[in-house]
């Protein structure tokens, strides 16, 4: 499983690189039952290396699906991956 949506970033000459279809996929997950850490990488495609990468937390469900889907679930309720679908 992974994200799809549109990413702008800076270039090192302060222009912004639209990348319409960017890869976001879970990459790392470790934790225990009061709070998961997920390493989030965002790539130009599902095959090319990563732009950048990024860590977040929640809280999982221990009743609930497999962790690494929480993780997809918990991404998409923050504003920065508004919008994203699941690939």
């Amino acid at each position: 499983m992974a994200l799809k949506k549109q990413v702008t970033l800076k270039s090192n000459f302060g222009d912004d690189v639209v990348f319409n279809d960017a890869y976001i996929k879970i990459i790392a997950l470790s934790g225990n039952k009061e709070s998961m850490r997920i390493e989030v990488c965002t790539h130009k495609n599902a095959d090319s290396l990563a732009l950048y990468c990024q860590q977040y937390y929640f809280v999982p469900d221990l009743s609930g699906n497999n962790f690494i889907a929480q993780g997809y679930v918990h991404l998409k309720t923050l504003p920065e991956f508004a919008g994203a679908i699941d690939c």
